[in-house]
Order: structure tokens, then C-alpha cells, then sequence
């Protein structure tokens, strides 16, 4: 492998999958996690993000080096992949949507993929095509690059309806809660802001909605971590929208598929990652 600072990125580790997340592929099971992780430091060395960030701003990333991200703050990462990473001396970062850890607001992809699996997608999308021109079928990407108030309301209203109040109630368990993720600052995990529910930065949303967001996240993210730099994109969408306001706030991490080198980090001024496969071959996805 080339030399440069390989950031993968995880969401869930666990070996439940359920009907809310399994539609979204966001969950690795811990003995593929494990696995990943034994190949990838055998091929090169582990730093944690803030030493990462150092090597970089002093000019010096002459080696492989590989730092791990799980964006979201599912329920797994205490239970499964901090042991996981705690024997093999890996201190992580995981991005946080407050609303979700504060258990306030579902995610609106996690509802989506529980309407899916009751066959109540063609509701939304009927409801949909009355307000919205050219909603296609499969409506997966539409609705990030599309993404509003308007749009949420309406994934929300039939959520409610279809799902009862204890099941609503109990999804929350999917995510971590605020003791978990004071655990894992506690044990050296990096935590940084992805908004407050993860809405995709559509053009539509407009800024002063966008920096809201971030600006709710960070309030709660500095709670764990006071020096946060970090804001990290949802969806890997919409930040060309943004991009100069937000870097004038944070340091903006992406998935771009692209390792970090001196070069592109004084180019660019950003971090990108890499999706983490879900297969076993992680380094395969990295050449």
C-alpha cells in the first residue's frame, strides 16, 4: 500500500440486524470487525484521529498509517467494538447526531427502512409524489438529494401511524446512550458532531438550517469533548453546498474514498475516509 493516513469508516458493530437498520447495510458482525482489523494492522500502523491530524499538519505521513471512524453512535460500539478495539490498542472516533443519543428524534432513514419492511413505502411515495414532481420509484437516493422539512414531516406522519408507540419507544435502543459514550471518551475514543439527526445537506435545507444543525450537535458533542474540531458530512452529500461556511466553523471530514497525504490535506483543508466494506477483505477496498 501507498504511504498515507487510511481512515475507515464503520457505522454499528453488532450481530443483531435489525428491521431498522437492515435495509441501510450499516452493520458489520464483531468477528468480520475483528478480522479486518488483525489484516489491517499487519499491513501498517493504528494512530487515533488527533495524532493522525498532528502527522499531517507537521508534514510527515511517510508510512501507512489507519485510524478507525463509526458514524452515528449505534448502540454496538460499547458493548462490541470497544473490546474489540481495546485488545488491539485502537482508540476510534465516533461521530454523534445528538437527538439520536438523547433519544428525541428517530433517524428518518431508520423509519424509512421500518416502512419498507411492513409494506408502507408505497404510502410515502404516493404522499410524496403529491407535493414533489419526478419521485421515482426506489426513492433512496431522491430523498437525501431532495431532503426537507416538508419531506420529513411526511416520512414522520406514516411512522407514526404504522409503528406503534412501545415499538417507537424501544427502537431507540439502537443507539448508544449518553453513559455509553462518556464510557468511551473516558477509554480515549474521539467524539465529534454529525448534526443533530442527520439530515443530508440539500441545497433546499438553506445554510441558516445546516449551521443549526451542526450548532445543536456540537452543544451536546462538547460535552464529551470540550475541544472538538470535527464536523462530519452526512451521506458523504451536500457539502459543496456548504463547504466554505462550514470549514470557517470546523474541520470537515467526508467519505471520499481517498486516503489522507500532506498533499491533500494542505489542498484541501479536509479529511476523507473510506467506507468500511462489510465483507472481509477490508484492504482489498483500499487499493
Amino acid at each position: 500500500m501507498r504511504p498515507g493516513w487510511y481512515i475507515l469508516n464503520y457505522h454499528n458493530v453488532d450481530w443483531e440486524d435489525p428491521i431498522l437498520t437492515r435495509a441501510i447495510a450499516v452493520t458489520t458482525r464483531p468477528d468480520v470487525f475483528r478480522t479486518q482489523l488483525e489484516a489491517m494492522s499487519k499491513e501498517g500502523r493504528f494512530v487515533s484521529i488527533p495524532e493522525g491530524q498532528a502527522m499531517l499538519e507537521s508534514g510527515h505521513v511517510d508510512e501507512v498509517l489507519f485510524s478507525l471512524w463509526f458514524d452515528d453512535g449505534y448502540s454496538g460500539l460499547r458493548e462490541n467494538a470497544a473490546p474489540i478495539c481495546a485488545s488491539l490498542g485502537i482508540a476510534p472516533a465516533v461521530s454523534l447526531n445528538a437527538r439520536f443519543t438523547q433519544r428525541t428524534e428517530m433517524f428518518w432513514r431508520a423509519k424509512l427502512a421500518y416502512l419498507a419492511h411492513v409494506d408502507a413505502l408505497r404510502f410515502v411515495r404516493a404522499r410524496l409524489r403529491k407535493s414533489f414532481e419526478s419521485v421515482p420509484l426506489k426513492i433512496r437516493t431522491w430523498t437525501v438529494e431532495h431532503f426537507s422539512t416538508e419531506l420529513l414531516k411526511i416520512i414522520d406522519e406514516h411512522y407514526q401511524e404504522h409503528a406503534s408507540e412501545a415499538f417507537r419507544r424501544d427502537a431507540f435502543r439502537l443507539f448508544a446512550r449518553e453513559d455509553d459514550v462518556a464510557a468511551l471518551a473516558a477509554s480515549g475514543w474521539t467524539i465529534t458532531n454529525h448534526g443533530a439527526a442527520h439530515w443530508p445537506l440539500a441545497p433546499e435545507l438553506g445554510w441558516d438550517v445546516v449551521e443549526r444543525e451542526f450548532d445543536e450537535g456540537e452543544a451536546f458533542v462538547r460535552r464529551f469533548s470540550p475541544d472538538n474540531r470535527y464536523w462530519v458530512i452526512p451521506f458523504a452529500y451536500g457539502s459543496e453546498h456548504y463547504r466554505d461556511r462550514l470549514m470557517r466553523r470546523a474541520t470537515v471530514v467526508e467519505v471520499g474514498e481517498r486516503r489522507n497525504t500532506v498533499k491533500s490535506w494542505r489542498e484541501t483543508g479536509r479529511l476523507f475516509r473510506f467506507d468500511a466494506p462489510m465483507h472481509r477483505d477490508v484492504l482489498g477496498a483500499l487499493y
